[in-house]
């Protein structure tokens, strides 16, 4: 990040809106002296496990000083961002906490990422660190500094990090999602929105000493941080699921129950895949909670779930935009789908055009304040602007509009309808439909691409495109090209080429008309 970018973080960190959010609750100190103070009270209490091998809160804390004073040594200063380019390790996550105890904020970057969008992201970024491991350095074209994790831990001074100073307002982390101009945006969140979502999640869910949860989540997706930064604040242990479990149900079942695993996070479509293990069930069904979110949750499957286990179920929102999660529901009993009510310091409203707050019933935007909220988007103040609002319901109140169309019932619960724009969820992960539309007509042979989420049974989404070109090409052409340029999640199942698209009376994209077509499409490529 160069000193223009810094000026800006800093103007917006130091907004006046910003500080004056949210209540009392968030202790003024960052998320990883919560995990320090775990380190003096338990030093032998196991923190992290990774297939056979396994760390104590002192050794993993002894791994990440060393690694932070290695990044010292290399000038990072307070807010600066470092990318982290590594596989599901133990490296992973030590790499995080030596960011934050070098006053650093990371930036994560999936090891399954095109090169382009790697490339993108640190170039926009302003990223002059990458930390990776020493076989993945030849994947990245980066003119910055390229640091081997394991090198880092063995040459840095562990005690350098003992004179840094970081506050609740630095920066935490900077997670790019999905863009509606066709190339991802960079949200940053600071330790004060982290340690809410601590305090807030932990006065609902048991995080408690001794506990243990599985790393199921890639560490581009910010739901990763309630499987990592969260639990080890909490003094629990953290297992990472290696690619066969991440892959294979069976296999991660088998990991659930060799490691005596207690709390599992997935979107529905990821729980929906577990219960395909059949009867290797047995790792699901002694877990005692489950959270489930990132994408609409079907009643039918919480009552699969609750045919499997007596866990706990519960049934979280949020936009990364708030840190990780906003609102939570248990569902364990519960008789119909909700998102339930806020954690603490956060609100939630539903608001007309006009912003303008909603009766219970009446349906409308859902927009989030609080201590949760997000500094901003990264280099780019118009969307800050227009995102974060200023909120009519007290002075000084920073509203961010979501997008979400919901409604409150007379519970005080709320209910999400679906979205005000062409945004949907994906495995859990955000997509702008208009983004994958953009990268489609990056194809040289393509005249017109359109790009449709369909809804399964089940609850989750999948994604159907249609083509127009000048002469026949092959779905798996199209399919191949789309992989060179963008992530898994966001590449489309289905694939159709059309003489022309349908169109509306008005003119417009007839997306209803390619609804029906999807139906008819037999299976995905």
């Amino acid at each position: 990040m160069n000193k223009e970018d810094l000026s800006v973080l800093r103007q917006l960190m130091q907004h006046k809106e910003f500080d004056q959010v949210g209540m009392e609750g968030a202790r003024k100190k960052p998320i990883h002296s919560y995990f320090e103070e775990q380190v003096r009270q338990s030093p032998e209490r196991i923190a992290l496990v990774d297939q056979d091998k396994q760390w104590t809160y002192a050794e993993l804390d002894q791994r990440a000083s060393r690694v932070a004073g290695y990044l010292m040594g290399h000038g990072v200063a307070e807010n600066e961002l470092i990318g982290i380019f590594v596989e599901r390790s133990a490296e992973m996550i030590v790499s995080i906490l030596a960011i934050l105890k070098a006053g650093a904020a990371y930036m994560p970057i999936d090891a399954d990422f095109p090169p382009d969008r790697i490339t993108y992201m640190l170039e926009e970024s302003g990223t002059r660190i990458l930390l990776t491991q020493q076989h993945l350095m030849e994947k990245v074209c980066f003119t910055g500094a390229v640091i081997d994790v394991q090198t880092a831990e063995a040459r840095g001074d562990e005690h350098a990090a003992d004179r840094v100073n970081v506050s609740e307002q630095t920066l935490c982390y900077v997670i790019y999602t999905s863009g509606s101009t066709g190339k991802p945006k960079g949200v940053m969140i600071s330790h004060k929105a982290v340690v809410n979502l601590l305090e807030g999640i932990c006065e609902r869910i048991d995080f408690s000493p001794g506990k243990s949860i599985i790393v199921l989540t890639t560490i581009s997706f910010d739901i990763f941080v309630l499987e990592t930064l969260i639990p080890l604040a909490r003094g629990m242990t953290v297992v990472i699921a290696n690619m066969a479990a991440y892959i294979n149900p069976r296999v991660l079942n088998a990991t659930l129950l060799k490691h005596h695993v207690d709390m599992l996070q997935g979107t529905p479509t990821r729980i929906l895949q577990i219960l395909q293990a059949g009867e290797h069930l047995e790792g699901f069904r002694r877990l005692s909670e489950i959270i489930i979110g990132g994408e609409h949750l079907a009643y039918s499957l919480v009552q699969r779930v609750r045919e499997v286990t007596s866990a706990k179920i519960y049934n979280a929102y949020g936009p990364t935009e708030a840190t990780v999660w906003a609102t939570i529901k248990e569902m364990t009993t519960a008789e119909e789908v909700t998102i339930g009510t806020p954690l603490a310091n956060t609100s939630v409203y539903i608001v007309d055009e006009q912003l303008k707050p909603l009766s219970a019933g009446d349906i409308g935007e859902l927009c989030i304040s609080g201590d949760s909220l997000a500094v901003g988007y990264l280099n780019n103040p118009e969307l800050t602007d227009r995102k974060f609002v200023n909120g009519p319901f007290g002075e000084g109140q920073r509203l961010y509009l979501t997008g979400d169309i919901a409604k409150t019932l007379p519970n005080g619960e709320i209910v999400v309808l679906g979205r005000k724009d062409e945004q949907v969820k994906i495995r859990g992960h955000r997509v702008e439909l208009k983004e994958v539309e953009h990268v489609m007509m990056q194809h040289p042979q393509l005249q017109e691409a359109a790009v449709i989420a369909v809804e399964t049974p089940y609850g989750y989404k999948n994604l159907y495109a249609f083509f127009v070109a000048a002469s026949s090409i092959e779905a798996g052409n199209v399919k191949e090209f789309l992989s060179r340029l963008l992530p898994a999640y966001m590449i489309p199942s289905y694939y159709h080429q059309v003489n022309g698209m349908p169109l509306t009376p008005n003119g417009k994209l007839d997306r209803l008309t390619l609804r029906k077509w999807a139906v008819n499409m037999e299976k995905p490529l």
